[in-house]
């Protein structure tokens, strides 16, 4: 069905109360949106290194197979006990998901959209929190986990120390940063929905109306039922 703005016009005009509710709805959004606060955020990653052997003496070059699938069980394990967070792209961080108050840990996955592609053998961590110090303790703590679940798993194998898989972090120290987003895009992008689902209420109260009205004026009158007295 087209709508022609001559009739989005003439609804808006007679049902301004809608208008009116939904316009100053529309403000108070705008306003907690220019005024929230922002999120304190930091990002690390755990990469695993397997111990050197003569044809990769260096640890850096250890990227195995087997280094990808210590990093998944691990991932796995810490996952089991806290809010699994849908997998997305590599670069795409919990602020990005709206996550303000959160943890995640995850296994980074290379292979775009349709596929999975897990090649590196490191652990994406991050943390956001309403200060800097809240976040920079989920993070140690995220790091102590995953270094204490890594010798618990290589004890119970019976693992030598030549033999031992290690991590470090980069960056070697965690960088908290405060995000707060650009603002204004924030709160032109709130004014623009509200209005539109402003319109579109007022428009969908007039039909809804409107088709009552036509309803009633097919039904007509009721008859009226007479009772001759004896």
């Amino acid at each position: 069905m087209q709508v022609r703005v001559s009739d989005v016009l003439r609804v808006c005009a007679e049902r301004w109360y809608i208008i009116a509710l939904g316009l100053g709805l529309t403000g108070v959004v705008a306003i907690a949106v220019l005024i929230s606060p922002g999120v304190y955020f930091a990002r690390t990653q755990v990469v695993f290194l397997g111990p050197p052997v003569p044809a990769r003496p260096n640890k850096l070059d250890s990227s195995s197979d087997g280094l990808i699938s210590t990093a998944g069980l691990i991932e796995r394990e810490m996952n089991a006990t806290r809010t699994r967070i849908p997998a997305t792209g590599a670069d795409v961080t919990l602020v990005d998901q709206g996550v303000y108050d959160g943890e995640q840990i995850k296994l980074p996955n290379n292979g775009g959209q349709w596929a999975t592609n897990f090649n590196e053998p490191l652990l994406d961590v991050q943390a956001t929190g309403p200060n800097a110090d809240v976040v920079e303790r989920r993070i140690d703590e995220m790091v102590a986990e995953i270094s204490a679940i890594l010798d618990r798993r290589q004890d119970e194998a019976n693992a030598d120390e030549s033999n031992r898989i290690t991590i470090m972090l980069s960056p070697a120290e965690t960088q908290v940063r405060y995000m707060r987003g650009d603002r204004k895009r924030a709160v032109a992008v709130s004014i623009v929905l509200g209005g539109c689902m402003t319109v579109s209420a007022a428009v969908l109260l007039d039909r809804t109306l409107g088709r009552r009205r036509r309803m009633s004026k097919k039904a007509g009158p009721k008859a009226k039922v007479t009772v001759a007295s004896t």
